[in-house]
């Protein structure tokens, strides 16, 4: 996208070279910002634990349910809301302890190995 608006701009030439340097110079400052930031692997986390997760894993078996309305006696029918069930419980975990990791690392200060976690 970016490339595609410096190009309409007239912002860079139209050559490879140009379109593959402005590429990299972008996952470059990407990877520099993500180093920078002590906490981004926690915010990767929690974003996967709640946008992933039901995308990939609740979704579809939502959506085959609604088309399909299989009947509760089929083995279908169970294994789906099995899977919403198992799936939204380990969404919710995983939400839970990206939040904790964040707050943990926020109130330390540090990014790297801590001491194991006492009550």
């Amino acid at each position: 996208m970016a490339d595609g608006v410096a190009l309409k701009h007239g912002i860079l030439p139209s050559s490879p070279l140009w379109r593959a340097g402005l590429r990299t110079s972008f996952v470059v400052a990407v990877a520099v910002v993500a180093s920078a930031v002590p906490f981004f692997g926690v915010v990767l986390g929690f974003l996967g634990a709640v946008s992933i997760t039901p995308t990939t894993f609740m979704m579809p078996c939502a959506l085959w349910l609604k088309l399909r309305r299989p009947t509760p006696r089929q083995w279908q029918w169970w294994f789906c809301w099995a899977t919403l069930g198992v799936m939204s419980v380990i969404m919710v975990v995983g939400a839970a302890g990206a939040v904790r990791e964040f707050l943990v690392t926020v109130v330390d200060g540090e990014g790297g190995e801590r001491a194991p976690f006492k009550w």
